[in-house]
């Protein structure tokens, strides 16, 4: 084997065995990965001393295969909108890794600005983990809305604020 994939579910236990493991294959031709749910410590990891471990999120693969098929720059002067708008519907691993991506990936603030709107069920968790891991973003660079509830639900208060925003 050439690539061993490590994914025992849980970050931490899978951190520390494919520690383990690319230890043990130190000296054969051999990548370790590690899978990480949580696509910030991610980025924090991947400057982690180790030649052939590296740390992979199948939510920060999916936000940016889906940015770079779509780019909101792209999109938005196609469609002559005044702005770039991404809505981002969860803000679990993969609604974060969409958030990431997508102030990666527009390489141009034309249009400007740059606006996501996220909806979340859980409304001040989803605010409070986007302000600790982005805090130079909060409301400065960035035209972010949080909005509280489910789509699901028949609620013509969130379709509403939706809808402003989206105009």
């Amino acid at each position: 084997a050439t690539h061993v994939i490590v994914d025992e579910g849980d970050d931490s236990n899978t951190w520390n065995t494919a520690q383990a493991v690319a230890s043990r294959l130190r000296d054969a031709d051999v990548d370790v990965l590690a899978h990480r749910s949580d696509s910030w410590a991610l980025e924090m990891l991947i400057r982690a001393d180790h030649v052939r471990l590296r740390p992979f999120s199948y939510a920060s693969s999916v936000s940016r295969q889906v940015m770079l098929a779509h780019p909101p720059f792209l999109l938005a002067r196609r469609l002559e909108a005044k702005a770039q708008h991404v809505l981002i519907i969860g803000f679990g691993t993969v609604g974060q890794a969409i958030m990431r991506e997508f102030l990666i990936t527009s390489v141009s603030i034309n249009p400007a600005p740059m606006m996501a709107t996220v909806i979340d069920p859980s409304l001040d968790k989803a605010r409070q983990m986007f302000g600790a891991r982005y805090p130079e973003l909060a409301g400065k660079a960035l035209d972010i809305e949080f909005l509280g509830g489910d789509l699901r639900d028949e609620d013509d208060k969130l379709v509403a604020e939706l809808r402003r925003r989206s105009a």
